[in-house]
């Protein structure tokens, strides 16, 4: 019966809706705890969110950030000035096509980022301590197959 309800108003939707709600609260939750616990209230969970990005993915163009946080480009902008300011970031221009900005992570911003992952890792650790193994790989899976979709919707 699935096949015959619209994805808009059907079951389906309802199920999306609370899971992300709950994923947006889990998200919010870790995020500031990390931050809080790594560097106290200085960094924003923006922030923190790319610098983690930049350690794991490399260097990105201004374009690509804006893109990636749906933020006007002068947002971005003012964003990245303080993450620029706290020497955790850096802006080159492209040397062939000097209009293009690429933002890369220091080596600070990258132990840093290090250590979000490390405390955003042991949160999670203990959160998960009591599902079962069973439990873990499937919400493992189920969570990689959500991210490839949505990495094939950008």
């Amino acid at each position: 019966m699935r096949g015959t309800m619209s994805p808009k108003n059907g079951p389906d939707q309802e199920y999306a809706r609370r899971l992300g709600v709950l994923l947006f609260a889990i998200q919010r939750k870790t995020i500031k705890a990390n931050i809080k616990q790594v560097v106290g209230e200085d960094l924003r969970p923006g922030q923190a969110m790319l610098l983690v990005e930049l350690s794991q993915k490399g260097p990105k163009t201004m374009g690509d950030i804006a893109n990636r946080t749906k933020i006007h480009p002068a947002v971005a902008t003012r964003f990245l000035d303080r993450l620029v300011d706290k020497g955790l970031v850096e802006r080159t221009r492209d040397e062939e096509d000097r209009r293009i900005v690429r933002v890369s992570i220091t080596d600070a911003g990258a132990r840093l980022a290090e250590q979000i992952i490390a405390a955003y890792t042991d949160r999670l650790s203990t959160a998960l301590a009591g599902a079962s193994q069973k439990d873990r790989d499937t919400l493992l899976k189920t969570l990689q197959t959500v991210d490839d979709s949505f990495a094939e919707q950008e």
